[in-house]
């Protein structure tokens, strides 16, 4: 009776193990793989959010400020104070002069091109001239570049070529170009280009 009292104990012992762990500690253990995987995602967006606080663009600095302004200023320096178009114009010609290979063959105002003295859309007053030129290709290229880099703002519109001589790589230009220029009604409004 012995044996049997003890596989009887084993028996009652085994499904109170069974009931234990089938009841109580499987379900706290799913319950724990879940947490730790909700734990993992949590960990996984955390990190994402880092590497794009990191590589997200720095806030402006004092220095590049600085530079912008300074930028800003050089712009500003470009145009002039009063209508000076005459004197552009004129250094305009003279760069035929200057060149071998060029010749300016005449510089006429563009009809409707008013000298706004009051912009409606607040951008910075321009006059507009239409500029006929032959010469050597070089030269009407370095012309280009010395009118878009010069001292003064002027932005070319329009630009037309035509071969005269295919030889002599000669040809004829006329282009269309903005010169702008600021008054005193405008000085220190927003401007736009």
């Amino acid at each position: 009776m012995g044996l049997k009292k003890v596989l009887i104990y084993t028996g009652i012992w085994a499904a109170i193990m069974i009931g234990f762990y089938v009841g109580f500690w499987r379900p706290r253990i799913t319950n724990l793989k879940k947490t730790q995987n909700h734990v993992m995602m949590q960990q996984a967006v955390i990190n994402q959010l880092k590497r794009d606080i990191e590589s997200y663009p720095k806030t402006i600095t004092a220095e590049a400020l600085k530079e912008v302004e300074e930028n800003l200023g050089l712009l500003f320096a470009r145009i002039p104070a009063k209508e000076a178009i005459p004197e552009i114009l004129k250094q305009i010609r003279q760069y035929s002069v200057k060149s071998k290979g060029l010749t300016v063959t005449g510089i006429t105002s563009v009809k409707g091109s008013v000298r706004s003295k009051e912009p409606q859309d607040s951008s910075i007053p321009k006059v507009t001239y239409q500029i006929r030129a032959e010469g050597n290709t070089r030269d009407i290229i370095q012309f280009l570049y010395e009118l878009e880099s010069g001292i003064r703002l002027i932005s070319i519109r329009d630009l037309k070529l035509r071969r005269i001589d295919a030889g002599k790589h000669t040809v004829s230009a006329e282009l269309t170009l903005n010169i702008f220029y600021s008054t005193p009604e405008n000085v220190g409004q927003e401007i736009k280009l």
